[in-house]
């Protein structure tokens, strides 16, 4: 799945720790009726924080806080933040659906 949206740099998300999530985030977000393009954002905005947070893996219970201090980035542009609320609200609803968001959603 990687492959679509990273024709040429895909192998560097399929070398994280995080392969698994991205690949089953993506495929959540294709099969959502995501663009290319939104897709390839939201990997990208995911894979800067978990890296920003030193995560070593992803796929565990994950909970609104855990998600508040994975996508806080105090310095970034309006813009930036703008895209980093975006991803944060939909990977907020991708746990929900593998089951493993610790809190109810508000």
């Amino acid at each position: 799945m990687l492959h679509t949206p990273f024709p040429r740099d895909h192998r560097r998300y399929l070398q994280s720790a995080c392969a698994r999530e991205f690949e089953d985030f993506a495929a959540w977000l294709e099969a959502g009726g995501y663009s290319r393009e939104n897709i390839r954002g939201h990997l990208k905005r995911l894979g800067a924080a978990l890296e920003r947070s030193g995560e070593e893996g992803a796929g565990a219970n994950v909970s609104d806080d855990r998600l508040a201090e994975l996508f806080r980035c105090p310095q970034a542009s309006p813009g930036r933040a703008a895209g980093d609320r975006a991803t944060r609200r939909a990977y907020r609803r991708f746990p929900p659906s593998r089951g493993r968001l610790d809190a109810d959603p508000s």
